[in-house]
């Protein structure tokens, strides 16, 4: 990724890469927007990963993800189990790509923003060190392009006042000057000086220096994108687990009417001192009322001593789904139960197992 996006050497709270510095055009002209070679690599302080990558995009994420779960909570048996899962890999597979994406755009933006910075920084130590040839440039491209246009000539101006006050001092010391031309480039000189300190004097005071917080290591984009690899992948295991553990919440839920089940056919044995035949002759006409996630309830008699119930689900991506329990008839009269079938695999039903409970595992 770190290759993708050109970044390198991105380890310290400040680490600015190198760039080509070869103009094209005319550094006088065009108000100092020169358009410059491509920079070698880009330039992103770590605290800028902080602040515009990494804080928004974590927010990002969380926000989508409480978004996403919450509708299908909200949805829930709207849509099949079917059409549910492939929706969780597109949004999977969607939000991924937005991530890279925005990862791309964020850093490619704080390039934009950090790159004039350094530029202006370089000048303005040239221009403090008193190298008034120092300019300004930017890259096309780069946030505020006319910044260049307008430092270049303010200091264009001051190059051109301390120009003159030297050219008067030249010659006021040529010994070849009548008194009378000496004082008039004096005057002429002390006019210049008493301009330029007005100009100065005018400016506005530079705003008092806010007292900030000792500055912390920002994060690099190697952990970053470890980062956003970890909440992306515990975000695709989340969801699907969650949806499944709701499901088999529901499927307990359901197998809740199996002892009223039982204790009807029981009581029905008790009485005809044989199997029900069905459902009405087990006294179960409307067990589907007794829960909102049971379909219907089929008795089905094996032979004498054996028989079973059958449970269909309504449940949103299982309808008709169906789990089996079988029973034997005891010595004593009672009845021993197993569920998932015991007398072939056409008893087991068609529920998938990873929503089965572990009673009909």
């Amino acid at each position: 990724m770190a290759a993708l996006l050109g970044v390198s050497n991105v380890f310290g709270p400040y680490t600015w890469t190198s760039y080509d510095s070869n103009l094209k055009g005319n550094p006088t002209s065009n108000k100092g927007k020169i358009e410059m070679n491509k920079r070698k690599h880009l330039e992103v302080p770590s605290d800028y990963i902080k602040r515009l990558i990494i804080t928004p995009l974590l927010s990002g994420i969380l926000l989508v993800n409480i978004i996403i779960i919450t509708t299908f909570i909200m949805t829930d048996g709207a849509i099949g189990k079917v059409v549910t899962d492939y929706l969780l890999y597109a949004i999977a597979g969607v939000e991924t790509l937005l991530i890279f994406f925005y990862l791309y755009f964020a850093v490619h933006a704080c390039h934009r923003i950090a790159g004039p910075m350094r530029a202006v920084k370089k000048t303005l130590e040239q221009v403090g060190d008193g190298d008034l040839t120092a300019t300004l440039h930017f890259r096309k491209g780069d946030f505020n392009p006319d910044l260049p246009g307008q430092f270049n000539v303010c200091v264009g101006n001051l190059r051109g006042k301390i120009a003159t006050a030297k050219n008067l001092v030249e010659r006021i010391s040529e010994n070849s000057l009548s008194d009378k031309q000496q004082a008039e480039l004096i005057s002429r000189l002390q006019s210049t000086l008493d301009d330029f300190k007005t100009e100065v004097e005018s400016a506005p005071p530079p705003a008092p220096k806010k007292q900030t917080a000792p500055k912390q290591t920002g994060f690099t984009l190697v952990e970053l994108l470890v980062v956003v690899t970890v909440v992306s992948v515990l975000a695709m295991i989340a969801l699907p687990s969650y949806l499944n553990y709701h499901t088999r919440a529901k499927v307990s839920e359901a197998l809740g009417v199996a002892g009223q089940i039982k204790k009807a056919i029981a009581e029905t044995y008790l009485s005809l001192n044989d199997w029900p035949a069905n459902t009405a002759n087990a006294g179960l006409p409307a067990i589907g009322a007794h829960t909102q996630y049971v379909q219907s309830v089929t008795v089905e008699k094996i032979d004498d001593e054996h028989g079973k119930f059958t449970i269909a689900l309504d449940i949103n991506g299982l309808e008709g789904k169906t789990l089996v329990f079988t029973g034997k008839v005891k010595a004593n009269g009672g009845m021993d139960w197993v569920c998932n079938g015991s007398l072939g695999d056409h008893d087991k039903g068609t529920l998938e197992e990873k929503f089965r409970p572990p009673i009909c595992r």
